[in-house]
């Protein structure tokens, strides 16, 4: 086993530098979530090169695919993301320094997750075929995790179905191998559709839509300060009128609601849908919802993450240069933010608490058992989603938590496919923890999935 978990290593390390550069086009080429298609298209190539067979545009997403190796139990899947988020662009600098004004940025480090999955399903296939073992891999290729639509949607149209167990990784300020939840997530979209006219001279005439949009945000607050504890409410206005002296005809806000229970969650949901009714009953306009998509929050398997935290120890958490170091002190500098030692080099083992976050493959975590790497490719301190951020996803700091995580995954896959107890036990905490439950996507069948919101087309 021990040769072949170096063989894996070996591998990895010999193609660096060409993992780096597929990491680094991606960065040089950021795109929005549903539209993530040179991305995509590349990393499927790249699978294609190291003999996988790929399905693309699968559950009618034509940026999803997925890529499969091999034959017979167990079936290991490996999850990679590849969309940007948007107005973060920068330069690789410790400064604001957009490359393209108001441009989209790999703010969240998906250009790295896209390809260190890449180079760990395809290190796995390199010693599966060597050896000569049983197993199938398979890299799931999940768009718009950034509106957390992508997984989601392939949850529900079967395409995860029948995997053994999943790993997926996620840059962050730390190495860890977690086993924490996470919060349910409901992304719903109000429009309100009124009347336009000119205020002075015929305000009879008009249904103001910016009203309706203002009182549902209103009541929905009123009813937010009895919401259960730890559920949360953010919402934005994407339309809302051009000029003050015409009506808006049209308003549309985005929210999402988060809880860390489903039941809570559809409850404050039907709170929410209960403030925009009455807000176009009081207006006079008309109102029509669309659910964007909904998440399960994550269930968590302490036995598979417990696996994967041995093999993130035996891999090494990256180890940063001087130089490195400095550079991570001045983006800490532009947030406020002084420490000694900016970038971690240690590992742990993290979990027992929910974290404060969603994401899309909490659904297939109820499905089968699935853990979660984090290795240490931000700066430590300096917030996600953030042009500070995008600097260190394009830079040797975050290639080195690239490499880290690839590592570590491919190790842990080995384990899965030579240790048949690692597997069992993994089975047998979800089976324990699932007993009774019965998977129920919050996105009914009829809902199809969208990447950056056009508006909704109230009178189609």
């Amino acid at each position: 086993m021990e040769g072949m978990k170096s063989r894996a290593l070996e591998w990895i390390d010999e193609r660096r530098q060409r993992f780096i550069d597929i990491a680094q086009t991606v960065w040089d080429h950021p795109e929005l979530a549903m539209e993530e298609h040179r991305s995509a298209a590349l990393l499927a190539d790249e699978l294609e090169r190291e003999g996988f067979e790929v399905d693309r545009g699968v559950a009618d997403m034509p940026t999803a695919f997925v890529a499969t190796w091999g034959s017979g139990s167990p079936t290991i899947g490996i999850l990679c993301e590849y969309d940007a988020l948007p107005g973060l662009s920068n330069e690789a600098v410790p400064e604001r320094k957009p490359i393209v004004e108001g441009g989209p940025g790999h703010a969240c480090g998906h250009n790295l997750i896209g390809t260190g999955s890449l180079a760990a399903a395809a290190a796995v296939r390199e010693v599966l075929e060597k050896e000569k073992l049983p197993g199938t891999v398979k890299l799931f290729g999940t768009p718009a995790e950034e509106t957390l639509a992508g997984k989601v949607f392939m949850t529900r149209d079967g395409v995860f179905d029948g995997l053994d167990a999943v790993l997926t990784w996620h840059p962050y300020g730390k190495n860890r191998a977690t086993y924490e939840g996470s919060l349910a997530l409901m992304s719903v979209r109000f429009a309100f559709e009124g009347k336009t006219c000119h205020i002075p001279s015929r305000p009879e005439a008009g249904r103001n839509a910016l009203d309706a949009a203002d009182l549902m945000n209103v009541a929905a607050n009123m009813r937010r300060k009895h919401f259960p504890a730890g559920t949360t409410m953010e919402y934005v206005q994407l339309e809302g009128g051009a000029y003050p002296n015409v009506v808006p005809d049209l308003a549309e806000v985005w929210y999402f609601l988060r809880s860390p229970m489903v039941d809570q969650l559809e409850a404050i949901f039907q709170d929410v849908q209960n403030a925009a009714r009455g807000a176009a009953l009081a207006t006079g306009t008309q109102l029509k919802m669309k659910l964007v998509t909904g998440c399960y929050p994550y269930l968590p398997n302490k036995s598979l993450t417990k696996v994967a935290y041995e093999n993130l120890r035996l891999a090494g958490a990256p180890r940063f240069t001087d130089e490195e170091k400095d550079l991570a002190r001045a983006l800490q500098k532009t947030v406020g933010v002084e420490m000694e030692e900016p970038l971690d080099e240690g590992v742990a083992l993290h979990g027992d608490e929910v974290g404060l976050f969603s994401q899309d493959d909490g659904d297939l975590s109820w499905l089968c058992p699935l853990t979660r790497i984090r290795t240490a490719a931000w700066v430590d301190g300096v917030p996600s989603h953030t042009w500070q951020t995008t600097v260190t996803c394009g830079t040797s700091i975050g290639y080195k938590g690239m490499l880290a995580a690839a590592r570590s995954m491919a190790l842990t896959a080995l384990d899965l496919y030579t240790r048949p107890e690692t597997i069992t036990s993994a089975k047998e905490e979800f089976n324990e923890r699932t007993r009774g439950f019965e998977y129920r996507c919050l996105v009914p069948p009829d809902v199809k999935p969208i990447g950056e919101p056009p508006p909704i087309p109230l009178s189609a």
